[in-house]
């Protein structure tokens, strides 16, 4: 689970591959969310070095274990970055 989205750095160096690394999901319903961006899905593959981090956090509704076990939260997660501004556009891959 990923999502595809071109993006200039301020490096000049442009990625296409947004993976979430750390997905915090807190008791008060809070989630923060760690978003590493790659050159494309063949450099993560490869376990190549990502060319740079975000971090967004926003509510969440209540999960339960089993919500949280079938990886909804996960889903959930990628949904929220999809309606975001920064990844207006983005697609699933």
């Amino acid at each position: 689970m990923a999502l595809q989205l071109s993006s200039e750095q301020a490096d000049g160096q442009t990625g296409n591959y947004w993976r979430i690394f750390n997905l915090e999901y807190c008791i008060d319903g809070a989630t923060n969310i760690v978003v590493y961006l790659y050159k494309d899905s063949t450099a993560r593959a490869a376990d190549k070095s990502h060319m740079s981090r975000h971090k967004y956090s926003f509510s969440a509704p209540d999960f339960s274990v089993a919500d949280l076990e079938a990886n909804y939260l996960l889903a959930y997660a990628y949904t929220k970055l999809k309606a975001h501004d920064d990844f207006t556009g983005a697609t699933d891959v």
